[in-house]
């Protein structure tokens, strides 16, 4: 429990309070931090002896050189639990730092006992987590799996809906930590912390039977609880973009996944979720944030990518020689977007009606496909989906 970073931290805390040079020792007499770098993983004959003989050794400025590695002072064991974690020193007259190293004793035995809660909660969410990523994976619940989700407080028969919160220029962040800071230990901490503090700030603003956590480099999940409608996911959506980006100078990209029923499908909202971002990270519209349930078309382009390439390789080739391509991508992009309405599509993009036709009638010219039929409109759709993808 007593670990050396654990012991410099409490050092680092302590040593402006009491003013005093404090060391923390360990059971074997080795000094694990001090308020003095030198004396780090020396040997404390007066600490040692404390823990062999299970009793506090106070040792006066005459009587420190009969003790190897130390100097004048007060040093008590450090119990937790009924067992002695060691030993804390501190430095100076025994009659007036005795009250002192009392008062120091019961900090670190406090900060020791909420060290073990905290690793105690930390095992405990590490578990949950891994019972999440597992459940994303499912293609099938067991009841063993099921009872297991139980003992864990995680309720499968509610219905959910999956979030995958992408940071978008992670490289960013990292370079920023690497630049920071030049110990390799340092860096990795610092990035942790971080990692840790954008899950707590996106857990800070879910509902209490929303599950959050980190599921690799820069990727979070957030499993919603759904109301049969997405108008609290958008307005959730839309609040933690904004905030995200404003607590931690990060753009974000969430996709949001198809709604179950129950939790027991919620690998299903994983995959279309997954799909989603696919889609998200190639669109040219700049938005933040694509719905699974808004983009059927393109999720089925994305699960049957090459098959589909494939078939209209010659239409893509033939997209790709045509002179003014982007003035006519517009026009057929708003086209379809109003249901193959003409006027509409004409008053959208602020031209005649006519220039409409004549650009229409230029793509099904050139790629034999008719933008005035249904099925041919569907292809051209699709299409334009491949190219935003290639």
């Amino acid at each position: 429990m007593l670990t050396r970073y654990n012991a410099q931290k409490i050092v680092d805390k302590t040593l402006k309070i009491f003013g005093s040079n404090i060391n923390i020792i360990d059971c074997n007499g080795i000094i694990l931090a001090s308020g003095d770098p030198a004396r780090v993983n020396t040997f404390h004959e007066g600490a040692f002896i404390a823990v062999k003989e299970n009793r506090v050794v106070e040792i006066d400025e005459r009587e420190s050189s009969k003790f190897k590695g130390a100097r004048w002072g007060v040093n008590y064991p450090i119990y937790y639990r009924g067992k002695v974690q060691g030993v804390v020193g501190i430095t100076g007259d025994p009659n007036e730092v005795r009250k002192l190293a009392v008062i120091l004793k019961e900090m670190v035995e406090l900060i020791l006992s909420e060290i073990e809660f905290m690793n105690i909660k930390s095992l405990e969410s590490k578990v949950e987590v891994a019972y999440l990523k597992e459940l994303l994976s499912k293609k099938e619940i067991t009841p063993e799996f099921a009872e297991r989700g139980k003992l864990l407080g995680i309720d499968l028969e509610l219905p959910r809906v999956c979030l995958i919160i992408e940071i978008l220029d992670f490289k960013k962040i990292i370079k920023r930590y690497s630049d920071k800071y030049k110990d390799t230990y340092e860096r990795e901490l610092a990035l942790q912390t971080f990692k840790n503090d954008f899950e707590e700030y996106i857990r800070k603003y879910c509902g209490i039977k929303d599950k959050v956590f980190h599921l690799e480099e820069d990727v979070f999940i957030v499993l919603k609880e759904y109301h049969g409608s997405f108008s609290i996911i958008n307005k959730f959506v839309e609040m933690i973009t904004e905030k995200l980006e404003r607590e931690f100078s990060t753009k974000t990209l969430i996709a949001i996944g198809e709604p179950v029923e129950t939790s027991r499908d919620i690998a299903f909202s994983y995959r279309t979720a997954k799909t989603t971002m696919k889609i998200l990270s190639k669109m040219k519209n700049n938005s933040n944030y694509l719905f699974a349930t808004d983009y059927k078309i393109h999720s089925l382009v994305i699960n049957n990518l090459d098959t589909i390439r494939t078939k209209l390789k010659y239409q893509l080739e033939v997209i790709a020689s045509i002179k003014n391509w982007d003035k006519l991508r517009i026009t057929l992009e708003k086209y379809i977007q109003n249901n193959m309405n003409i006027l509409k599509t004409s008053k959208d993009l602020g031209i005649h009606r006519n220039t409409v036709l004549i650009r229409l009638e230029k793509i099904k010219e050139s790629l034999s496909l008719d933008p005035f039929n249904l099925e041919d409109c569907f292809i051209l759709k699709l299409l334009l989906i491949l190219e935003d993808f290639n």
